[in-house]
């Protein structure tokens, strides 16, 4: 009849195929490769219909080779001295890089007799023996463990002066002037000695020389030029050898001070950022192109209200977010503003500021000497 139940079944079948005989659900997981007939039918139990047709079995594709991966050589980013001084230890710290961020190793494929090369820092160390007066090749490799990248330069070595009979005239000292920030460290870079034959100089090996300060409380210097900045102001490095002096003007500013951890910054917010809740910030005179947001109890200080100067460039110079904060001693480019939006913002001091540039500042603080 029209609403007999049919069944299913499989009068052809490769072998481990089945069908479900009520839904006509076949299943069936090929074993190997090939093209395998199928017959079904389909009956009421009176008349029966069959469907013929042929399953063609392959294997998988193989999945795609995955991309080769791409290996760039180290760059090296150091510049080599070129003069060494006889029986004056010659350093060269080589710097390189690599773009996927593999561990380099350093070695030399090419160098003179008694030079070293640490294989993990990449320092070269090397002193002068009399026989090696002249030039010097050297070959640098550095390598990733897959590529690599050389350095060639050629080593000048010299003896320390000239003939002696020859008069020394004075010295020359580079640089002249330095700039450094409270905690920074440079060096001097050369000392050259000037002798009365015209044109004639020789480079004098650091530690030959003896540095006398000027104003020991704003730097240090060590015996071989490396200069510490200690303190804020000027000082003079009075650098001297076989009698003749050059000089070296050094000028140590102290922008942003952090007095309880002794810490120096460039930027007024990089200090807020870095403070513990109750230092004090202490700030040089200066104009600081930055919007400050406080957002922890500290104290701020500037050095003089009409030029200790924080610029909001357009926005407002400082924005409170904590309680008990002291903003004291400032001219306040953009004004100054409580953001109290995740918390009732109490206590704390806003004094002795210059305030320009902010006819309306949003939430204004609503004393000069307080916050209620």
């Amino acid at each position: 009849g029209l609403n007999s139940p049919l069944t299913y079944s499989l009068i052809t079948k490769p072998t481990g195929m089945t069908i479900t005989s009520a839904t006509g659900l076949i299943k069936w997981t090929p074993k190997a490769e090939g093209n395998f007939a199928v017959v079904v039918k389909v009956s009421d139990g009176v008349l029966y219909i069959i469907q013929s047709f042929t399953i063609v079995a392959s294997k998988l594709p193989d999945p795609p080779a995955p991309p080769p991966i791409v290996n760039y050589a180290p760059i090296i980013t150091s510049i080599p001295g070129d003069t060494a001084i006889i029986g004056v230890a010659y350093l060269y710290d080589v710097n390189a890089t690599d773009p996927e961020g593999d561990v380099l190793t350093y070695s030399l494929t090419k160098k003179p007799d008694d030079m070293t090369i640490n294989s993990t820092t990449g320092l070269i160390s090397w002193t002068p023996a009399p026989d090696q007066i002249g030039n010097n090749p050297v070959i640098v490799k550095v390598s990733d463990g897959k590529k690599a990248t050389t350095q060639s330069f050629t080593i000048t070595v010299k003896a320390v002066e000239p003939d002696p009979e020859i008069e020394l005239t004075g010295i020359v000292v580079d640089p002249k002037t330095m700039t450094l920030f409270v905690g920074e460290s440079e060096y001097i870079k050369s000392v050259t000695a000037t002798y009365e034959i015209k044109g004639f100089g020789v480079p004098i090996p650091l530690g030959y020389c003896t540095y006398d300060l000027v104003n020991e409380t704003v730097i240090t210097v060590s015996n071989v030029g490396v200069v510490m900045a200690v303190g804020e102001g000027t000082a003079d490095i009075v650098v001297s050898y076989k009698g003749k002096f050059d000089t070296v003007e050094v000028t140590v500013i102290d922008l942003v001070h952090n007095i309880n951890q002794e810490t120096y910054y460039h930027t007024i917010q990089v200090a807020v950022n870095e403070a513990n809740p109750g230092d004090t910030i202490e700030v040089e005179v200066g104009t600081y192109n930055e919007a400050v947001l406080i957002d922890k109890q500290l104290t701020l200080n500037g050095s003089n209200a009409s030029e200790s100067i924080i610029d909001g460039e357009g926005t407002t110079a400082v924005t409170i977010s904590a309680n008990d904060v002291i903003v004291d001693g400032f001219t306040l480019d953009g004004g100054i503003t409580l953001d109290d939006s995740l918390n009732t913002i109490s206590g704390g001091t806003i004094s002795n500021n210059i305030i320009t540039g902010a006819d309306n500042p949003d939430n204004p603080p609503k004393a000069e000497n307080g916050i209620s």
